[in-house]
């Protein structure tokens, strides 16, 4: 299987997984980056993982859990 034909929205993606920009895009919603950066920069998001200059990825299980503490109205 490609990994450019996985949903990144899938809801089935390893919490283990590290997952990219687009993918994180699709799981909170967001259209562009500067929001996610935005709440990053405030201590509001999951902290990425830079695995190289050019390679930013963040944790899965992080976004998921940032995003299920929006919608139950725990600070996050």
């Amino acid at each position: 299987m490609n990994a450019n034909n996985v949903n990144r929205a899938d809801p089935a993606v390893q919490d283990s997984a590290l997952i990219d920009m687009k993918a994180v895009l699709a799981l909170t919603g967001f259209r562009t980056p500067a929001p996610v950066y935005e709440r990053i920069k405030t201590g509001n998001f999951p902290q990425p993982i830079r695995l190289s200059k050019r390679c930013t990825r963040f944790r899965a299980r992080e976004v998921k859990a940032w995003c299920e503490a929006q919608t139950s109205g725990v600070p996050g």
